[in-house]
C-alpha cells in the first residue's frame, strides 16, 4: 500500500546482504533517518513479549526513534500514553514523540502523560494525598515546559498520577486504557547491553501489546554509555 501514500514517489526499496540489525542500523545512520519502523515477533502463546532478535538489537542501538509496530494495534493512534519520570531524558522523549506525531499530521483525541509514584520512594513526612498533589503540580509544570520543540503542542496532553511499581503500573494503565501507542524515553546509563532503556522501559517494551515509540537518548548520552562499556571491557 506504500504507492498510495502522499510522497510515494520518494519511497525506495533496498535489498541488503548481511546481518539484518547491523544493516538496518547502518542504513539508518547513512540516511540520517528520523524514524525506524520495525515489527515484533507475532504468533504463539508468548508473542506479546517476544521482540525477535532483529527488533531487539535495533531498539538497543538505534540512532533515532524506533516505532515498534504490532499488527493488532491501530495507527494513526487515537489513545496515546506517555510515561514520564520528570527527568531531562524523559522531557526529550516527550518533545520528540509529540514532534514526530505532529509531523505526520497525527492528532490523538486522547493523550495522557503518566507519572508513577513508587511506594518504595515515598517520603515518610508526607501523606499519600500530599505526595500525589505535589507530584501532580510537578507534572503540570513539566508538561507546560516541554511541548514539541519548546512550542505549544497541537496535541492536548493531560496529566495523570498513579501509585505503584512503575513497570507494572504502566503496563496496567496501557491495558486499561486500550492505548494504541506508548511513547517511551530510554536511559543512557547501565551499559549498552541493558538496552539503554532501564529496567522499567525494557519491561514495558517486552510486555506491552500496543505500538511503542521508543526514543533513544541524545548522542551525548549514547557516547557516555559506549565509553562506560569500553572501560568495563578494559577492566576485565
Amino acid at each position: 500500500g506504500l504507492s498510495g501514500l502522499t510522497g510515494s514517489d520518494r519511497v525506495r526499496c533496498r535489498l541488503l546482504l548481511g546481518s539484518p540489525p547491523r544493516e538496518i542500523l547502518e542504513l539508518a545512520r547513512q540516511a540520517q533517518a528520523d524514524l525506524i519502523v520495525i515489527g515484533a515477533v507475532e504468533g504463539g502463546a508468548l508473542h506479546h513479549i517476544l521482540l525477535g532478535s532483529t527488533a531487539d538489537e535495533v531498539i538497543r542501538h538505534a540512532p533515532c526513534p524506533v516505532l515498534l509496530a504490532r499488527s493488532a494495534t491501530d495507527f494513526p493512534p487515537t489513545r496515546v500514553e506517555i510515561p514520564v519520570d520528570l527527568s531531562p531524558l524523559s522531557a526529550q522523549a516527550l518533545r520528540t514523540g509529540l514532534d514526530l506525531l505532529a509531523g505526520m499530521n497525527v492528532t490523538p483525541t486522547d493523550a495522557e502523560a503518566l507519572f508513577v509514584l513508587n511506594p518504595l520512594g515515598s517520603l515518610a513526612q508526607f501523606t499519600a494525598e500530599q505526595m500525589e498533589r505535589m507530584a501532580g503540580e510537578e507534572l503540570e509544570r513539566f508538561l507546560a515546559a516541554n511541548g514539541p520543540s519548546g512550542r505549544p503542542s497541537p496535541i492536548a496532553v493531560r496529566a495523570q498520577i498513579a501509585t505503584g511499581y512503575p513497570g507494572e503500573t504502566i503496563l496496567s494503565t496501557l491495558a486499561q486504557r486500550r492505548a494504541d501507542l506508548a511513547i517511551l524515553g530510554t536511559h543512557g546509563r547501565g551499559g549498552l547491553q541493558r538496552l539503554m532503556l532501564g529496567s522499567v522501559s525494557s519491561q514495558v517494551v517486552r510486555h506491552a501489546s500496543c505500538n511503542l515509540l521508543v526514543v533513544p537518548p541524545p548522542a551525548q548520552h549514547r557516547d557516555e554509555a559506549e565509553e562506560e562499556k569500553r572501560q568495563k571491557e578494559v577492566m576485565v
